[in-house]
């Protein structure tokens, strides 16, 4: 985000002496101006990148599994992208992952079983000329080279289709079902009683003392419920470390 601040602040002197007679290449030029800066960073990546995005991965789709409410919702929508199941989406992004780690170029000719996914992640130019709106490539990190090849514009933003930006995906599209306590569900239900609690079990297993909210507040203390409680509290002799958890940084 800096480096497209920096391009940004810079561009128009250089863009109106250059290319001032031809302004609708503009946006174009932008956007490879801010490949060839950023591709250095982009390849800095390796295997321990993707454990993370894996690991919320698996425990996104156990919560989905054993949610009665959105089960539906998770096979639905990876129909709705011409995939077969859950094992097909984890397997496909990985790959896509993989391949990014080594290049910003993907050839489909190599590996065509991920074109189907990967249909799924191109920004439409044509809907969204504006490179500078981020938002926009979050959601697509792929762009159409011609009909075999397409570029990774970040490979994070392909990372992420792992775990975050796939929450925000399927947030648009409970919307569209309906489903509109799935962001709370998600919050209370998934965040904060499973990842958080897995994360810090898993980190420091039996040796602190341990309490979720929710296990805060089952513990029958008067007007517990009324106050505001910590996500998380780890209690080590006198020592105590209390955790708030912020969706935006997971």
């Amino acid at each position: 985000m800096l480096i497209s601040d920096e391009i940004a602040g810079r561009q128009d002197k250089v863009f109106q002496k250059y290319f001032k007679k031809n302004p609708k290449k503009l946006d174009e030029i932008c956007l490879y101006l801010f490949l060839g800066i950023t591709q250095l960073f982009q390849h800095c990546y390796n295997a321990r990148s993707m454990q993370a995005q894996g690991y919320k991965f698996l425990l996104f789709e156990k919560w989905f599994r054993n949610s009665f409410l959105y089960a539906n919702l998770l096979s639905d929508y990876i129909k709705r992208m011409g995939l077969d199941n859950w094992c097909q989406y984890f397997s496909d992004v990985f790959q896509l992952c993989k391949v990014a780690t080594k290049s910003n170029i993907i050839s489909f000719k190599n590996y065509p079983a991920l074109k189907k996914l990967a249909e799924h992640l191109i920004i439409d130019i044509s809907n969204n000329p504006k490179w500078s709106e981020f938002v926009y490539l979050k959601n697509s990190p792929l762009v159409t080279l011609d009909n075999q090849h397409y570029a990774v514009l970040d490979f994070e933003f392909l990372l992420n289709k792992f775990f975050s930006r796939l929450y925000h995906d399927l947030l648009f599209y409970s919307k569209e079902k309906g489903l509109d306590k799935f962001a709370q569900d998600y919050v209370n239900g998934f965040v904060e009683g499973a990842l958080l609690k897995n994360t810090f079990q898993t980190s420091f297993g039996n040796s602190y003392i341990q309490l979720s909210e929710v296990d805060m507040k089952s513990k029958g203390v008067k007007n517990v419920k009324n106050i505001g409680l910590p996500d998380y509290c780890i209690r080590n002799g006198n020592n105590v470390l209390l955790i708030e958890c912020k969706n935006s940084f997971i």
